[in-house]
């Protein structure tokens, strides 16, 4: 019994010996870390760490003990900063000036539409708007009715408020006189007529205000035939004329809905992200290139117009003249959208300083979505063969017009599914722009 107590304290004292071996291990550990601690703030070139370990008083170690915490949350704080900002614009834009010849791009493209839509001896639209107003809508020509009817897409939308009731009553009379410029499959008697893209072209066509074989046009002080210089192209503004513009053809993917389009110039030379081609001869090169700046190396278009055909009923009588627009070969100019003026008798001078902005390859490592933008071959378009931010918005703009109308513009890319709004659907149009343009400020 003695040797087990024995043994039992023993025991004890051996455990408090080995607590005891602990506890000064541990404080020899905390004591060598404060010792190295006190060393390298004395020995540091950090400005401050010096001063929490001297022999100073309370209030200016707490000090400086203040300016250190201020100074790691700072920096920490620029560090986050730093992250988000690579993680949010990985993309850094470096502008590097350096200068360039005019000759490595193509002279911009010139679309010129008149505000004269279409000639006065095809369609008096003044004196139709007043019989129409007027409630004499069987009195017209049902020539110059239709004719009518195909201009207001081009329009105010105010001139044919209240005419949709007129119209679907008077039609079925003028359907039994006159059954050869209505479709047979329409069931209605009441139904406004349908009309194609086809019918909207060959109407602007015919009836266009501006004739190119008495236009007159200079290319680099040189008199060409605008005919041969310039392309009827059919936009929002309806039948304009574009120099050194792309064919339709090659810009637009669905041919089937592009036969109204003239043959323009095929042979192409030059792409927005290749550049020219070196092995082309100068004389044959397109899209055309001036070598020099100033202005006898431009281009320049003289229009004539009858004052008759003025019609200050379809447009604001403020905006008579022709719109202009300049912009890429490759691009389909929206004239309502971008343009500048020219007046009845006024010479108009405009000057272009192209900037060209290119893109490193490497750039294509990071996604789509952090870069913000695409390549010509990571997006494709339906109804473009050329990837652009103002394509894409076009495309967009048409695909929503389809799903708010049933129905699509005669100047937007379709399907061969897809059928042209009529004046009955003006109205849809007129509000489907507003919506769109409420729907993108939403989405931003």
């Amino acid at each position: 019994m003695t040797q087990n107590n024995s043994n039992l304290k023993n025991n004890e004292e051996h455990i408090r010996i080995s607590e005891n071996d602990r506890r000064k291990h541990k404080a020899g550990r905390l004591t060598y870390l404060k010792r190295y601690l006190c060393e390298f703030c004395e020995m540091s070139s950090i400005q401050g760490l010096s001063y929490i370990v001297k022999d100073i008083s309370l209030f200016e170690r707490l000090w400086w003990i203040l300016v250190l915490i201020l100074s790691i949350s700072g920096s920490f704080y620029m560090v986050c900063e730093i992250f988000d900002n690579l993680k949010t614009k990985p993309v850094l834009v470096s502008l590097a000036t350096k200068e360039m010849s005019i000759s490595d791009i193509p002279f911009p493209s010139v679309t010129i539409c008149p505000e004269s839509k279409i000639s006065r001896n095809c369609l008096n639209y003044s004196k139709i708007l007043k019989m129409r107003n007027s409630g004499k809508i069987l009195d017209v020509e049902v020539e110059e009715s239709l004719y009518f009817d195909l201009m207001a897409l081009l329009c105010k939308t105010a001139n044919h408020e209240g005419t949709i009731s007129l119209i679907n009553k008077s039609f079925a009379k003028m359907r039994e006189k006159y059954p050869e410029y209505f479709d047979p499959e329409l069931k209605s008697s009441a139904e406004v007529p349908e009309f194609s893209v086809d019918d909207y072209s060959r109407f602007l066509y015919q009836c266009s205000a501006i004739d190119l074989k008495k236009a007159e046009c200079y290319w680099i002080k040189q008199k060409v035939p605008c005919e041969k210089v310039m392309t009827s192209i059919v936009t929002d503004e309806g039948l304009c004329y574009s120099f050194n513009i792309y064919d339709p053809r090659d810009i637009y993917t669905d041919l089937n809905t592009m036969e109204y389009f003239e043959e323009g110039r095929r042979e192409i030379d030059w792409t927005p992200y290749d550049g020219y081609r070196t092995h082309t001869s100068i004389e044959d090169m397109y899209p055309r290139r001036a070598f020099l700046n100033g202005i006898q190396n431009s281009f320049t278009a003289v229009f004539y117009s009858d004052k008759r055909d003025v019609n200050y009923a379809c447009r604001d009588f403020s905006t008579q003249g022709i719109r202009v627009s300049l912009h890429t070969p490759t691009r389909i100019p929206r004239l309502s959208q971008v343009f500048f003026s020219v007046g009845l008798n006024k010479l108009t001078t405009a000057a272009v300083i192209p900037t060209l902005t290119k893109t490193s390859k490497r750039i294509k490592h990071y996604h789509p979505e952090k870069r913000n933008c695409y390549f010509n071959s990571e997006r494709k378009l339906k109804h473009f063969k050329f990837y652009s931010q103002s394509s894409c918005h076009f495309e967009c703009w048409t695909n929503y017009t389809k799903s708010h109308c049933g129905c699509v513009s005669f100047y937007m890319p379709r399907d061969n599914e897809t059928r042209v709004c009529n004046m009955e659907n003006r109205f849809c149009l007129q509000d489907a722009e507003l919506s769109y343009t409420e729907d993108l400020w939403r989405s931003e």
